[in-house]
Order: structure tokens, then C-alpha cells, then sequence
């Protein structure tokens, strides 16, 4: 959805096409069902976030938060489900888009 440039989807093998469609549905389904396991299921864990829900327990100043699975869990599991967000997943049917999303 981010992705600025176009991929050439026939350099990739089938296998791992297969497996990139399987993520799209998964995560659509998630959002859409405001499934936060099934979401923290998907993620690498920690990651870091520059657009996070505020957390009270950090500084203001702070420019990005490093999200451990716990910390998803208690609250940045939101940014997933915000209607933003699930409005744009809706729009593509595949993660085969030309244009970045309008996040």
C-alpha cells in the first residue's frame, strides 16, 4: 500500500506471491473485525512507529516510540483500526496497487 514504485509481481515467485495475497486477506480481515490477535500475529515485534496513539507514559517530544508486543496489546493495536486506515485497505481488493495509499 505505501509503496511508491511499482513492482514487477512476475519477478516474484508464485510461492511467495501466494503467500503476500494470504497477508492482504488476513490483515483485512483483522482491521475489519478489530481482531488485535490476529493482528499482533502478523507483526514482527518490536517495531519502530513515528504515527502511533498517544501514549501518556512517554514524552511529548518523542519523535518516534519503539512498540514491543506488550505495549501493542495495552493500546497501539489502534492504529490499526482506525477508520482512516480501513477505509483505504477497503479500496484494494490486492497489495498489487500502483499508487501509494492517501494515508
Amino acid at each position: 500500500m505505501g509503496q511508491t514504485l511499482s513492482v514487477d509481481k512476475s519477478k516474484i515467485p508464485l510461492a511467495d506471491q501466494n503467500l503476500i495475497e494470504k497477508f492482504w486477506e488476513v490483515f483485512k480481515k483483522a482491521v475489519n473485525n478489530q481482531d488485535k490477535i490476529t493482528l499482533s500475529s502478523l507483526i514482527k515485534f518490536p517495531f519502530t512507529c513515528d504515527y502511533r496513539i498517544q501514549d501518556s507514559s512517554k514524552e511529548v517530544n518523542e519523535n518516534y516510540l519503539i512498540v514491543t508486543k506488550k505495549l501493542f496489546a495495552q493500546r497501539q493495536y489502534n492504529i490499526f483500526l482506525e477508520p482512516k486506515l480501513k477505509k483505504e485497505i477497503n479500496k484494494h481488493s490486492s497489495l498489487w496497487v500502483k499508487k501509494p495509499c492517501s494515508i
